[in-house]
Formats: C-alpha cells, sequence, structure tokens
C-alpha cells in the first residue's frame, strides 16, 4: 500500500514537473508570437500614415488644381472682354 501511495506521489510530481516545462515554453512562444504582432502593428501603423499622409497631399493638389484653373478661367474671361 505504500509503495503504491509513493509511485502515485512520484507520478504526479513528475506530471507537475512536465506541467511546468510545458507551461514554459507555452509562454516563451506566446511571448515571441506577441512581439512578432507587435512589429507587424507598429509597420502597419506606418504604412498607414504614409498613406493617410498621400492622400492628403493628393487632396491638397486636387483642389489647388481647381482652384488654379478656376482663377485663370475668370482671370482669363474679364481680361478677354476689355
Amino acid at each position: 500500500m505504500q509503495t503504491e501511495l509513493q509511485q502515485v506521489l512520484e507520478s504526479i510530481a513528475d506530471l507537475k514537473t512536465e506541467l511546468k516545462t510545458d507551461i514554459k515554453d507555452l509562454e516563451t512562444r506566446l511571448e515571441t508570437k506577441i512581439e512578432a504582432y507587435k512589429l507587424d502593428t507598429k509597420l502597419f501603423n506606418t504604412k498607414f500614415d504614409y498613406y493617410q499622409q498621400a492622400t492628403q497631399w493628393v487632396i491638397i493638389m486636387a483642389f489647388t488644381l481647381i482652384l488654379a484653373a478656376t482663377a485663370i478661367t475668370i482671370f482669363s474671361t474679364v481680361f478677354a472682354f476689355r
């Protein structure tokens, strides 16, 4: 009876050690994946910022061209009839 109990306790201790090792391995893998996701997120945010800035510049240039074309049309019309 005593030896069976000792065997059960040793098995439990072994399982506990294996479980601790597995948990540490999982923690390491999760930390690695989290760091990779952080880098991917930073890269995405950087790309999105560039895209947003480029879009703003395109809009500014489009309105500037519209304004310039309107001004040229008005000035050429006004000065052509004088």
